[in-house]
């Protein structure tokens, strides 16, 4: 059987007993020891050796047909589709049979995997249209498009697609020989991630007995954020994210015993760091390319650089009373709730995230601790996870 490990990946200048079959003829088949790392990774080329610790010869792809080593890793010299030409490639094998499957190591090529079967070259298998060339491939084994398929519906990813084909080839020639690579199910990975978003700020000023919020316009806010994984489906997620405020507020009420009219004026100005622990909860397999996800926590969050001015006037020029204006600043931790819910979207080895997070937090002090304000926040941001 064939078999694909991260070792066999991760082998820079390692040799391995192998084999290579050369594309010129007569097309022997040498063997010795191989070193498949550029194949699968940079170029393609292989570095054959007859006799461990003897000279080593760099064979590039016209003088390949085949390779493989004793780990399982195989490599096929194919034809490939790219726009209106065709072009050589070496593909690593994931199922060898009247029906195969091959990937691209590189990266390089338009698709991700192809797919061939006899008298026919590989095609393509891109993300947006291979559940059709799949089922108008498998047209001539109905049983194969209706027993693969995970709740109804194909996944793009190294394993689902080994499994439909291997269960091809078990239907339509039962009696051939089909070598297949194990590849393990994807399974969630620490990811660390940058953000960016714009967010609106609410200000709840308790002494001035309204129970109505001052709002702010957007500002910009960023983060760094690490995502925990416990299962394919629930995780922590942590990290820091920063975000600007700033509002400015005005009201009029009658000064109680006279027939003044006081008005205020408020403005306020700073930043918050907050540090948010959270559980997420995503939706569907990770095989899939768009994911759905809600998360909800605790927090804790410190102002820097905050600056709370107040102003009493009167409009009457004739008021005894004076006009007074002072400036404050908002200071210590406060302590929250908040939630958030978006989208996740597999791009390669990455993810990018969209989502909108409402926070809600209690209890930064004004004058020491004379007055404790609270915060509220609703942000959209977009995140960019590895």
């Amino acid at each position: 059987m064939l078999a694909t490990s991260p070792a066999a990946f991760g082998q820079q200048g390692f040799f391995r007993p192998g084999y290579l079959v050369l594309a010129t003829a007569p097309a022997d088949t040498l063997r010795g020891e191989v070193d498949l790392y550029r194949a699968g990774r940079t170029q393609a080329q292989v570095q054959f050796r007859s006799q461990p610790q003897g000279p080593a010869r760099t064979y590039d792809l016209s003088e390949v047909r085949a390779t493989g080593d004793e780990s399982g890793l195989r490599y096929r010299r194919c034809e490939v589709p790219r726009g209106d030409t065709k072009v050589l490639a070496m593909l690593q094998v994931l199922v060898a049979g009247p029906a195969s499957l091959y990937q691209d190591p590189t990266g390089k090529l338009p698709a991700t995997f192809y797919l061939d079967k006899p008298g026919q070259a590989p095609m393509p298998l891109k993300r947006e249209q291979f559940v059709q060339v799949l089922q108008t491939t498998f047209a001539d084994c109905p049983t194969a498009t209706t027993t693969v398929a995970y709740m109804g519906r194909y996944l793009y990813a190294a394993s689902e697609l080994r499994r439909y084909v291997v269960n091809y080839n078990r239907c339509r020639y039962p009696r051939a020989t089909v070598q297949s690579a194990y590849i393990a199910p994807i399974k969630e990975q620490v990811r660390w991630g940058a953000q960016v978003g714009v967010a609106r700020l609410s200000i709840y000023y308790p002494y001035t007995d309204r129970e109505e919020p001052t709002t702010g316009p957007l500002t910009p806010t960023f983060g760094l954020l690490t995502t925990l994984p416990l299962t394919n489906h629930l995780a922590f997620n942590t990290g820091f994210t920063h975000s600007s405020f700033r509002s400015a507020d005005t009201f009029a009420r009658p000064v109680i015993g006279t027939d003044y009219i006081r008005t205020y004026r408020y403005q306020t100005k700073g930043s918050v760091v907050r540090w948010p622990l959270a559980v997420r909860v995503t939706l569907r397999r990770p095989e899939t390319v768009w994911r759905p996800y809600v998360q909800g926590g605790i927090q804790m969050s410190y102002i820097l650089g905050s600056r709370l001015r107040m102003q009493t006037s009167y409009p009457d020029p004739n008021t005894p009373l004076r006009s007074v204006s002072i400036t404050e600043s908002m200071n210590g931790l406060g302590r929250g709730l908040h939630g958030e819910a978006g989208l996740l979207f597999r791009y390669r080895q990455a993810l990018l995230g969209a989502g909108f997070r409402a926070e809600s937090t209690n209890g930064y002090p004004v004058r020491g601790r004379s007055y404790l304000n609270d915060f509220d926040q609703l942000t959209f941001a977009l995140t960019y996870y590895r």
